[in-house]
Parts: C-alpha cells; structure tokens; sequence
C-alpha cells in the first residue's frame, strides 16, 4: 500500500494528459461479445499513425470520429449517435454484423446500404486498389492477391476507394453525410494485412479520415509508412518511430492547430 500510494502523483499526472489526448475515438464500452475480428485492433491502427483516444459514449461531442467495431453494434444507437453530430468510421466486421442483420432502416438511412441486397460478398481476393481511375497494387517480393472484404451494395452515399478483384471494381470504403459523417471499411477484417501487406493508399486514407476531424495527421513520402505512433495531446503532437532506420513522411496540420507550440 505504500508502494501505491507513491504512485499516485504519476497517475493524477498521467491522467490529466490522457484526458485532453485527441484522435480517433474508441468508445470506452466493455462487449459482452467476444470480438472475433476487431480485436486488438486499436493496436494496429496505432502502429500506423493515426492517433487514438478512448472516450465514453455519452461524453462524444458533436464533430468527434468514433470507431464502430463489431462488439459495438448491439450495444450502441448508431443512429442517436449520428443525430447528436457524433461522426462513425465502422469496421469490416461491424459492417458485415449490421448488413447480416438487413439492411432495413438502420441501413438505408443511416449506411446507405441497399435495401434488398445489402451485402454483395463477404471476401474477394484483391488484386489491386484503386482511387480515381488510378491502381495501387502491392510492392516488390510480396505474392500478389490479399483478402478483401465485405463487399456492400450501396444505394447512398459516395465510394472512396476501390477493390480490383480480376472481374470489377467494388467499393471498399464509403461515406454518406447525414447529420454527421459514416464511413464504412471493407479492408479492417483481416488487420494484419492493413499493417503491412496492403499498398499505401489504404492506411494513408484512414489517416487522412481521422486526420481531417482532428486537423493533424501525417502523410507518407513514397514507402509503406508502420510502426510510428502518434499521440495528440491538446495543441501537442508526438511520434515515436519503433523501427530501427528513419522513416520519411509530412506533418499537416491546419485549422485551429497552426496556432501550437513545438517541443524539441
């Protein structure tokens, strides 16, 4: 106990920090159901640069980024939470709960998902990744083909990004506007391949995601850019790079945030 009790400035100070820590919410809410997909899954976002923050559900505010992950469904009022302003970036696995379930209101109004048919597949093999006319396929020495999924037929709301599977392009990351923003993802089911094996185009469109609700985030120069955390704690900003060689990239930053003070 008195061990303890020394500790206690440290955790009041470490509190302090952690209260005011923007980014991408993840909702501070304990599942009853055991994530199949998603676990972990904060880890892995944070080895990619994009910050995260843990917040109560009734503490989200409008204009914050939430992420919706498949424990969550059940739990939670997408649709109050839309309502209050509260903007959603559901995972693979929460989008394939939720077309599962039919589309239905939920769907249609909130997600934009057809009505009928709302889930075209649940995986295809990838080929390629492709936004605005353009391919972005894996790097060199990696074998060619990554699990991508699920495929969604939409019948609201504008597609991102694209999956080249040999026979099409298929959205694989949406958005529809509301009274806040959703996302959907179709490339968080397997989260190994988010990290490493996925072309860049895919880990920077999440950071540029969370990137323009927070007014910070950074963007990579030419190579798969893992493994560097980044924490934003009121007007401060630090990285940490976990590999042993430089990595280059930009830190962007607008709106209320140039106004900052750097610490060297």
């Amino acid at each position: 106990m008195e061990r303890a009790v020394g500790e206690i400035p440290k955790i009041s100070s470490w509190r302090k920090g952690a209260s005011t820590r923007l980014g991408l919410y993840r909702i501070a809410l304990q599942s009853s159901r055991r994530k199949v997909f998603d676990d972990y899954l904060e880890d892995y976002l944070a080895t990619i640069g994009i910050p995260v923050a843990f917040k109560r559900p009734d503490f989200l505010a409008q204009g914050d980024l939430a992420l919706i992950t498949e424990g969550d469904v059940d739990q939670l009022d997408l649709a109050a939470l839309s309502e209050r302003g509260v903007n959603l970036i559901l995972t693979s696995s929460a989008v394939e709960r939720l077309a599962d379930a039919g589309a239905g209101n939920l769907g249609s109004s909130l997600l934009g998902l057809d009505k009928r048919h709302p889930l075209r597949a649940r995986v295809t093999d990838g080929l390629a990744f492709v936004e605005k006319g353009r391919g972005h396929a894996r790097g060199h020495r990696i074998p060619q083909g990554f699990p991508v999924g699920p495929l969604v037929n939409l019948e609201e709301g504008d597609a991102l990004l694209y999956v080249y599977d040999g026979t099409g392009n298929w959205p694989v990351l949406t958005r529809k506007r509301t009274k806040s923003t959703i996302y959907l993802t179709g490339f968080t089911k397997y989260v190994p391949y988010l990290v490493s094996a996925f072309p860049e185009i895919v880990r920077q469109y999440l950071r540029d995601i969370v990137g323009v609700h927070t007014g910070v985030w950074i963007e990579s120069i030419g190579s798969t850019l893992t493994d560097l955390v980044f924490l934003l704690e009121g007007n401060r900003a630090t990285l940490m790079n976990l590999r042993n060689y430089s990595q280059r990239f930009r830190l962007n930053v607008r709106g209320k945030c140039r106004n900052r003070r750097e610490d060297r």
